[in-house]
């Protein structure tokens, strides 16, 4: 019997999941806490891919809030100590014996390996803790030596044609960034930086700094991937969550070289929560953290983890980290229309996702468990559909732009962060993309919108390939970053773009589908002029006022 395979390739115009040769809907469950998860519930619902955390040590996962830790380590102790992880394991596929296993793999090593190299850490630590700095080569080679005995163990055990791949997961809340919130600065960095100015790659600056901060952070994750990749054969995807350049705006947080990654042939996929401004109110867009439309260009699978709120969502403990109300989830009825936008924004704009549980229990209701078991099975049918986007309208950011600015900077939130609900209130579908992406896809799109704290030399030379092709843009800096939903609307109108509502909505599309979220209690008009069939099984007609943060899934009729 040949050993399990996964990869991703496009279908239906995306990138998509395959295992063993064939596309299995990307739609996963995730919980931390395991032994309140509820594997059973999603298994019953159709779902086959599953989810885990595998920790390397005992560690707070943020190092500033010294949240609870989750669950022991493997190498807490003299020996590896696998049996959570055969646990974990058994419990799953006791649940759902046909399950793929997608284990979450925190890498960050046993405090004692700092204790011992303590010129391998970063200057800065919260609580008096430092991590190492991700340009220790002594770290990385520590974090192979271990990865090495992990994969190993699964290779050699009676699961490993269940696992389908990797997760690498460290620094801040297991999303690779950096640990100190400064870049993870250390001794190794600034001997490597050192590096960089002699081979005149970068000049002794601070802005050039930060670059190389988030090139290592970038470089690392790309060359544990690679590693992962060799230990498997080349069998399984291996990803990790990166590139948060929509979400992250400071310099300090390492995530601001997604090219990088985007050029690696060892990364297969990306993750990232939906945006969590706002508290993630109803009547407003989720938007992604990240250039989705970059990584499907590039080939990459994106998953969004949806740690999507519901009235069953309560604080872990009593810790004040979660005591603000982004750890409560609304009422049953808003929860539900959350859950359908979050969805609707996989499904719409190609890409995967899992239901992150993260305390368990979240999800136990029969009503939430009835629509997410209908919910995958929409994603099972859409393996077999059109799910190119279809948008007009192209947003398009520079990356490096981070750096030249410090950290909390008014204008970075206002041109990026802000300006997606400012988009998202357009009822105009947009893709994103880093500006790097532009003559690839220039052709595609009616109007272009550049994101622009600062006019860096890449943002002027792509106007001036657009002006070259009398293509329309519109730039949005410090001047202008008060521009209103109406003001973008007639910019597209202008460029031949026309909103697919007559006033603020939350619209997603692509050639299979159409979503409409309502922002308030106005009536509305779809401009749509196909046939439509609500996926969910309500009833509307337009014009109508369904009432503020209602959301409605439409497939299109051919």
């Amino acid at each position: 019997m040949l050993p399990i395979t996964s990869c991703v390739r496009m279908l239906g115009g995306v990138p998509q999941l395959f295992i063993n040769e064939k596309p299995i809907a990307g739609a996963a469950y995730m919980c931390y806490l395991t032994e309140r998860s509820t594997p059973t519930d999603f298994a019953k619902a159709g779902y086959r891919l599953f989810s885990f955390p595998v920790f390397f040590a005992s560690h707070h996962i943020n190092p500033k809030a010294q949240t609870p830790i989750f669950a022991p380590g493997i190498f807490d102790g003299e020996a590896p100590d696998f049996s959570k992880l055969d646990a974990d394991v058994a419990r799953i596929l006791e649940a759902a014996p046909n399950a793929y296993l997608l284990p979450r793999v925190n890498i960050t090593l046993p405090f004692r390996w700092g204790e011992e190299h303590p010129d391998e850490l970063c200057d800065f630590g919260f609580h008096d803790l430092r991590w190492p700095s991700f340009s220790s080569d002594a770290w990385a080679q520590a974090v192979k030596e271990h990865l090495a005995i992990l994969i190993d163990h699964i290779e050699s055990s009676a699961y490993r044609d269940r696992v389908a791949g990797y997760q690498l997961a460290t620094g801040w809340t297991e999303e690779w960034i950096a640990p100190d919130r400064r870049g993870a600065k250390g001794k190794r960095a600034k001997e490597k930086f050192s590096g960089k100015i002699a081979a005149h790659v970068y000049d002794p600056t601070e802005e050039d700094y930060y670059s190389f901060l988030s090139e290592m952070t970038a470089t690392r994750f790309c060359e544990f991937s690679r590693y992962v990749k060799e230990k498997t054969e080349h069998r399984l995807v291996v990803g990790g969550f990166y590139g948060y350049v929509m979400e992250l705006m400071d310099r300090g947080s390492g995530h601001h070289a997604l090219t990088a990654v985007l050029n690696s042939k060892d990364v297969d996929f990306l993750c990232a929560p939906p945006c969590y401004s706002y508290a993630r109110e109803a009547g407003r867009d989720h938007p992604n953290m990240t250039v989705i439309d970059s990584l499907k260009l590039h080939g990459k699978l994106f998953f969004a983890e949806n740690d999507t709120r519901t009235h069953l969502t309560k604080p872990y403990c009593d810790h004040p980290y979660y005591q603000s109300p982004v750890w409560y989830g609304p009422d049953k009825d808003t929860a539900t229309e959350i859950l359908k936008m979050h969805f609707a924004r996989a499904l719409t704009h190609g890409h995967a996702f899992w239901w992150f549980d993260m305390w368990g229990g979240w999800y136990a209701d029969d009503a939430y468990m009835t629509l997410l078991e209908k919910m995958h099975r929409i994603t099972e049918s859409a393996l077999e559909k059109e799910l190119e986007s279809g948008a007009e309208v192209a947003v398009l950011l520079d990356e490096n732009v981070f750096a030249e600015f410090a950290d909390d900077s008014t204008i970075t939130r206002q041109t990026v962060r802000e300006m997606r609900h400012t988009l998202g209130f357009t009822a105009t579908p947009y893709d994103v993309y880093l500006i790097t992406d532009l003559e690839a896809v220039k052709s595609r799109y009616k109007a272009f919108v550049f994101l622009c704290p600062a006019m860096t030399t890449a943002c002027k030379e792509a106007t001036l390939a657009l002006e070259e092709k009398r293509l329309p843009y519109l730039v949005i800096g410090p001047t202008n970053a008060e521009i209103t939903p109406e003001e973008l609307r007639v910019f597209f109108r202008e460029c031949g773009v026309t909103p697919r509502a007559d006033g603020r909505a939350v619209i997603y599309e692509n050639k299979s589908y159409l979503f409409l979220h309502t922002v308030n209690n106005d009536a509305i008009t779809l401009l749509y002029d196909g046939e439509l069939r609500e996926v969910f099984g309500k009833q509307i007609s337009f014009p109508a006022a369904p009432g503020k943060g209602k959301s409605f899934l439409f497939e299109k009729i051919k």
